[in-house]
């Protein structure tokens, strides 16, 4: 069985997130980083962590639903439990394949649309708060949270700092490894950061490799300016930044004249072979804060199979957008596989104008949906068809106290409260 496995899986060929090239699965490198093995010196002379290859040395297992890569096998040179972890034979950097099978998601949007905090407070929603802990658990040691802490969470909601833009770069990718409660889907949810200005450079644009291989996609759309963003420094004669409609052109133009693999059609190269959602960021300027959107939530019913693949009809939020800030957006949008609309609010409250330190804590809003939406999607063949029971070691989560209303302040002329929402 394991053998037949493996000359069908050589046929599909695998996909690294990071240098995008394409290797055989049972040819993915493992690397041990215990003491001893942690730096050999390999053919070029560098030091590195031990490197191998899973084939040539048994780690493929027969796991009943099919092989799997077993690294909790002893290194075969030191004999350490504990130290192995998968990579990339190419790259060899890390994949994480047995924390659950890939999936990932761009976050694009204009200069300042609020990318960062956004990935912070998702991070923030299903860590500190467990939002959806009942249905998904996030599998991060304290170790390899750590990290995310510093870069993150710390700045934001223990310092109350605001976070650096990412301006014309691509940032660092942030890890989720995740497991469904009831029906044992595993996933390790990937997001990557797109500087905005990117936008504006379509050729530097067709070299982000991740944008052309995720499959998920959330655009953040800035309500208020959606024009030009203030930025360090006078422009160049001709040029100024994308707002969101634009970058969305720009993103569906690039895809679509990129050149691709005829051997990989399944791949999500092209805009329908994506998931979209389209979440109205910095939403406190539109919708006052005791708003019933903002605690309309069912009792979080979003997290059941299959919800977010039955509100197709539920569109109040797209005809807010296409009323209220550009009915072209929602063509676009047409153009992906599917489209998610949804309002959020990172921080909870409006920031002043110039202001780098926060006078109270982020409270964050509503900024889980978009990406349980996308898991939604995502996900759906990683699990037996129709509901399942909660599995026996799942341990009950603490629900995220609702946070109080934000207070007033400046906001844009409004067309008023009653949207349809």
């Amino acid at each position: 069985m394991l053998g037949k496995w493996i000359g069908k899986q050589s046929e599909r060929r695998r996909l690294c997130r990071h240098c995008f090239t394409f290797f055989r699965p049972e040819r993915i490198g493992v690397v041990c980083r215990s003491e001893r093995c942690r730096e050999v010196q390999d053919h070029t002379g560098a030091r590195s962590p031990r490197f191998l290859f899973a084939d040539e040395w048994d780690l493929w297992q027969d796991g009943g639903d099919g092989p799997r890569l077993d690294l909790d096998q002893p290194c075969p040179y030191c004999e350490r439990i504990g130290h192995l972890g998968s990579v990339c034979p190419h790259c060899r950097q890390p994949l994480g394949i047995e924390q659950g099978e890939d999936q990932v998601i761009a976050v694009i949007g204009a200069s300042a649309s609020g990318k960062s905090h956004f990935l912070a407070t998702v991070l923030h929603q299903l860590v500190d708060r467990r939002v959806g802990g009942d249905e998904w658990h996030v599998a991060l040691e304290p170790a390899a949270l750590r990290p995310l802490r510093e870069r993150f969470l710390d700045p934001l909601f223990r310092h109350r700092e605001l976070l650096r833009s990412t301006a014309d770069q691509v940032d660092a990718e942030l890890a989720l490894p995740l497991e469904n409660r009831r029906d044992g889907r595993r996933v390790l949810l990937v997001f990557r950061d797109l500087g905005g200005e990117l936008f504006s450079q379509p050729e530097r644009l067709r070299q982000v490799g991740f944008l052309r291989y995720a499959q998920g996609v959330v655009l953040m759309v800035d309500p208020v300016p959606f024009a030009p963003a203030l930025r360090s420094g006078p422009p160049r004669p001709g040029e100024r930044q994308p707002d969101a409609l634009e970058i969305l052109e720009v993103y569906r133009r690039v895809l679509e004249t990129q050149e691709r693999d005829p051997d990989h059609r399944a791949l999500p190269l092209l805009p329908r072979q994506k998931f979209l959602a389209l979440a109205v960021t910095k939403a406190d300027l539109v919708l006052p804060g005791d708003h019933s959107f903002w605690s309309d939530n069912g009792g979080a019913p979003y997290l059941e199979r299959g919800y977010w693949r039955r509100q197709a009809d539920d569109d109040s939020v797209r005809r807010w957008v296409t009323e209220h800030l550009s009915p072209r957006l929602a063509e676009e949008a047409a153009s992906f596989a599917g489209a998610c609309w949804f309002f959020v609010s990172s921080l909870g409250f409006d920031p002043q104008p110039g202001q780098v330190r926060l006078e109270r804590e982020p409270d964050p809003r509503r900024v889980h949906e978009p990406i349980f939406a996308l898991l939604d999607r995502l996900t759906a063949d990683l699990a037996a068809p129709g509901p399942s029971a909660p599995r026996a070691d799942a341990e009950p989560q603490p629900e995220a106290e609702a946070g109080a209303p934000a207070p007033g302040g400046r906001r844009p002329a409004a067309p008023g409260t009653d949207w349809d929402l």
